[in-house]
């Protein structure tokens, strides 16, 4: 499913035009994205927490050349399900 699938899936089930659903989904992720840069994380009840985690720097293979690469520090998002959607 992407954006637009799931604009037309919410604007079907709330009444709403495909537009208004959109807003709602782009202020929704807007707010999520904003919270997880914060150092946040996000519980969605039923579905599951995001959290951003630190990953190291590692060295790391180019996979055309096999030559050794250094992979920077970065932060990455964890997503671990509810068991409820299991």
């Amino acid at each position: 499913m992407n954006r637009k699938e799931l604009a037309r899936v919410m604007a079907a089930r709330r009444g709403k035009t495909i537009q208004e659903a959109g807003k709602w989904e782009s202020a929704m992720l807007d707010a999520m994205a904003d919270a997880l840069r914060k150092g946040e994380e996000v519980r969605l009840i039923g579905f599951g927490v995001l959290r951003a985690v630190d990953v190291p720097a590692r060295e790391g293979r180019d996979p055309r050349t096999h030559a050794a690469i250094q992979i920077k520090a970065h932060k990455k998002i964890k997503f671990t399900p509810s068991h409820l959607i299991l």
